[in-house]
């Protein structure tokens, strides 16, 4: 019963923005983003590329820097856990076989805007190298996703679609900042 009651939620969200998508403010909104599509996609499509490529060299060099190489039993163990839907199967396990390598950063990387902030204050953010790459990251990450909604948003036609990743995009932007701004 709770499974329906979220279904519906979510269905009434769509038809709000629907129908929300019919009023001649959005639908304005909309023809001006598709008169400049032509400028716009390029930019946020790069905008897009740049967060990811930034998020993967970071990643990339933490992996070298501060990276231990996986033994072939730490990486079989990783595998199994691992499920990949199969045809037909409920679930798979995904087997390896011949030489395997991986890297493994222990212990894992984490933060919270509160250190960032404190960071940021102490100016550490930038003689720090650790929390220089957990900016860098964090950057290409928003930059990424951010940037991929917009280069969506850009693309679609319809107003509601339009409408839709708009607002995911500003609900994102606004976590983000109420988030760091609570920190």
């Amino acid at each position: 019963m709770k499974t329906l009651l979220e279904w519906l939620k979510m269905l009434g969200v769509l038809l709000a923005a629907i129908l929300l998508g019919e009023l001649p403010a959005v639908k304005s909104v909309s023809l001006l983003v598709n008169q400049n599509r032509s400028w716009l996609l390029p930019i946020m499509l790069g905008l897009t590329a740049a967060g990811f490529l930034i998020l993967l060299w970071a990643w990339t060099m933490i992996g070298i820097r501060l990276g231990k190489p996986m033994t072939h039993g730490e990486v079989e163990q990783l595998a199994a856990r691992t499920q990949i839907l199969g045809p037909g199967k409920r679930f798979s396990k995904a087997r390896l076989w011949g030489k395997t390598s991986g890297v493994k950063v222990d212990p894992p990387l984490g933060w919270t805007f509160r250190e960032m902030k404190d960071a940021w204050r102490n100016g550490a953010w930038w003689s720090d190298a650790e929390m220089r790459r957990k900016y860098i990251i964090t950057g290409g990450g928003i930059l990424c996703i951010l940037g991929g909604f917009a280069a969506m948003l850009v693309a679609t036609d319809p107003a509601s679609v339009k409408l839709i990743l708009g607002g995911a995009i500003l609900y994102a932007a606004a976590r983000l900042i109420w988030g760091f701004r609570r920190a």
